[in-house]
């Protein structure tokens, strides 16, 4: 008996999901990539990355979480460079220290946080936190939104 000719997707047989509302589950499809920032931070001068990593995540990602409530990134992952010697010594060096990936449901919920950290209040807490890790007190972001790719089995 022969296997049966496998089946693809056309646009038309693809359904429809409003854009920026909701991301579908992993039942329905397509997947629609969630909004993506990226977070390029540098440690400040005399301060190891042991150091930076520690007031990173546990106080500077609190403050964040605090004063975001649910506006908070659905995941706000934090990457260190350096801090395996091996796995250094393999990859190509780069001038940043840590590297935060903050995913949100859509642009909406990624605007939220951001208005919200923007506020004369909050953002004078997050640049004073900032200053105490990070050199000159400020990251690098990059906003990659959903223009992403993905591959899944």
């Amino acid at each position: 008996m022969a296997a049966p000719a496998p089946t693809y997707l056309t646009t038309s047989s693809i359904p429809q999901h409003e854009p920026f509302t909701s991301i579908p589950s992993p039942n329905d499809a397509p997947m629609l990539p969630p909004f993506t920032v990226l977070i390029f931070g540098f440690r400040a001068p005399n301060t190891t990355i042991q150091e930076c990593r520690n007031h990173y995540d546990n106080l500077h990602v609190p403050l964040a979480k605090s004063l975001t409530g649910a506006a908070f990134p659905l995941s706000h992952t934090r990457h260190y460079s350096g801090e395996n010697a091996t796995l250094a010594a393999i990859s190509v060096p780069v001038e940043w220290d840590s590297l935060a990936v903050l995913t949100f449901k859509d642009s909406t919920h990624a605007g939220t946080f951001n208005y919200l950290l923007s506020q004369p209040e909050a953002a004078a807490k997050i640049h004073a936190d900032e200053k105490m890790f990070m050199a000159n007190g400020s990251p690098k972001m990059l906003v990659i939104g959903q223009d992403t790719s993905i591959t899944r089995p």
